[in-house]
């Protein structure tokens, strides 16, 4: 586990390094940062006109029912102040990560087109070019992909205990996210996907813990899409589906 974790992590560092080396695709993966910029200081506003009130409401209803009066007790308001804590960061994460998954969907064309870059690097074979009348079906795919990243983790919020771990559920599918080009590419459904990255579980976690910083990820989305196209090809390779070149 803590292998594969570590795997993913420095997976997204071997990723940053080779945008580095092709200065001119660094160039073009800066239009989703900006527009990941944009959505990010909408979800922000958004929060600090809303998010703070609804946190408030739920922890109080919860402890409420669990304890009666628990404001009259030190440490019941000590827990108070911490599960509301944990959840504004998770909230707050949360909105990052939905900013950053409808961001993608725009993206995707720009991606893709990484994505085969370095696919092709990797493996000495030309990948092939994303022809322009399929860019229909790579934004249907990826609208699908927003749709779970951002749902799922958002429906965990209302489960109590469990909404605690929304913010790693959240890094996992960011993760995925980026790592699935090379799946898709390969016109594999949605199921065995889901079921190769299943199969990468810690490693994609890893990978998305990157994505799920608030700010930050902003500015780490840019370099994503190499590190994860780097991890999903050396899965491939592992399993003897692609050839990668000799060192």
């Amino acid at each position: 586990m803590f292998g594969s974790l570590l795997t993913g992590m420095t997976g997204y560092l071997r990723g940053a390094r080779w945008m580095m080396r092709h200065p001119l695709l660094l160039i073009l993966s800066i239009i989703p940062m900006l527009l990941g910029l944009i959505g990010f200081v909408a979800v922000i506003m958004f929060f600090l006109q809303y998010g703070n009130e609804w946190v408030h409401g739920k922890i109080a209803a919860m402890m409420m029912a669990w304890f009666g009066g628990w404001e009259e007790h030190w440490y019941l308001q000590a827990a108070y102040w911490l599960i509301r804590g944990i959840l504004l960061a998770t909230v707050m994460m949360l909105g990052a990560v939905s900013a950053l998954a409808l961001t993608t969907v725009l993206a995707s064309p720009i991606n893709e087109y990484i994505s085969v870059k370095v696919e092709s690097d990797l493996t000495g074979v030309k990948a092939g070019d994303l022809p322009w009348r399929a860019v229909a079906r790579v934004l249907v795919g990826e609208l699908g992909k927003a749709c779970i990243v951002i749902m799922v983790p958002f429906l965990l919020l209302f489960i109590p205990g469990v909404n605690l771990l929304a913010g790693l559920v959240a890094a996992f599918l960011m993760g995925w996210d980026f790592y699935d080009y090379p799946l898709a590419r390969r016109g594999w459904g949605l199921a065995r996907r889901l079921s190769f990255v299943v199969s990468e579980f810690w490693t994609i976690l890893g990978f998305g813990l990157w994505l799920a910083i608030p700010v930050a990820h902003i500015f780490l989305m840019p370099l994503a899409i190499a590190g994860g196209t780097i991890l999903n090809i050396e899965a491939l390779a592992r399993r003897g589906q692609v050839s990668l070149k000799p060192a």
